[in-house]
């Protein structure tokens, strides 16, 4: 069988027999060939899972294909977009899922008073809605008082859609995620409800009200960023807008972050709007920010952690003092 990832400017193929010898130890395999196999199986292609992990994609290739002739067999076959987990990758995926998360919560349990507690950030989340939620967390820990030392925080952005998979795996120990979010596995806790509005580029014409309705919105072409970073979210929203009335050409671009949302709109169409909280966009002299004055969409982010951990139990007491 021929297997091959492929890059941005080549594909590099390498052979794997149809069998091969399985191992006689499992000293061979380590921890972070459990990671790599994961990311790439979450990713879907082993160019966005390098990028994820913040390796090289030649470097994440030879792990893959040592991983595949220690355990005897292949894990993943091509596709023309990226790759496809075979029959055995899938039993495979089964065994070992659970294993980083596992080994993170051997690593607490062992020393409950760990420093760092890494944070998972879906994008567009603001500088100040960071800050508040650090200040949140860490009021929880004193109230809580279960933990001996105030833990650093280590943020990772990373989109809604992945963040309980990467909760599970032990990537992160708490998301902020937008809602709705479907998964049985979470303990999510809402904090934060903010309405959205309209942001434009300074000279739109739209920017000359104080306040716009949804009819002042039918003709306009909506910014959008990448709607699989947060597919519940997006969806709920679309469906919000045609429901007042509004159904927008999207223009996909990427805006995970304010700088590029700001950019796109002074370089888009002019009948080009996005759809924000005010808090994203507080002081910026490029664009402005209008209020739906009838029927407003809200956005609603949460905190998520996995069910029966000790960061589901900081959540569900920090949900006291919000």
């Amino acid at each position: 069988m021929s297997v091959a990832f492929s890059t941005s400017e080549e594909t590099t193929s390498y052979a794997v027999p149809e069998l091969l010898e399985p191992i006689s130890t499992l000293d061979d395999i380590d921890i972070r060939h459990i990671r790599y196999f994961l990311a790439v199986v979450r990713c879907g292609s082993v160019s966005a899972a390098a990028a994820e992990l913040n390796v090289s994609q030649p470097s994440l290739s030879q792990q893959i294909i040592r991983l595949e002739q220690r355990v005897g067999f292949c894990l993943f076959e091509r596709k023309p977009r990226g790759v496809e987990v075979t029959s055995a990758g899938l039993a495979f995926l089964k065994g070992v899922e659970h294993i980083p998360h596992a080994v993170r919560a051997a690593i607490v349990a062992a020393s409950p008073h760990r420093n760092t507690i890494t944070i998972g950030i879906c994008s567009g989340i603001s500088y100040p809605t960071i800050s508040d939620v650090s200040e949140m967390i860490r009021k929880s820990i004193i109230s809580e008082g279960s933990w001996c030392d105030m833990p650093r925080f280590q943020l990772k952005s990373i989109s809604s859609s992945s963040q309980g998979a990467s909760l599970r795996l032990g990537d992160i120990d708490i998301g902020i995620v937008r809602i709705p979010l479907t998964d049985p596995s979470l303990t999510m806790v809402p904090f934060n409800v903010e309405e959205l509005g309209v942001l434009m580029a300074a000279g739109h014409p739209l920017a000359e009200f104080n306040a716009l309705s949804w009819a002042d919105l039918r003709g306009q072409r909506l910014l959008w960023g990448n709607s699989s970073d947060d597919q519940e979210y997006s969806r709920a929203l679309l469906m919000a807008f045609r429901h007042r009335g509004w159904d927008p050409m999207l223009e996909n671009v990427d805006i995970h972050r304010p700088e590029l949302t700001i950019h796109a709109l002074n370089h888009a169409l002019r009948d080009t709007v996005a759809v924000y909280p005010r808090s994203s966009f507080q002081s910026s002299p490029d664009v402005q920010w209008r209020p739906l004055a009838e029927s407003p969409v809200t956005e609603t982010l949460a905190f998520a952690a996995v069910t029966g951990t000790r960061y589901a139990t900081l959540i569900d007491h920090l949900a006291d003092n919000i």
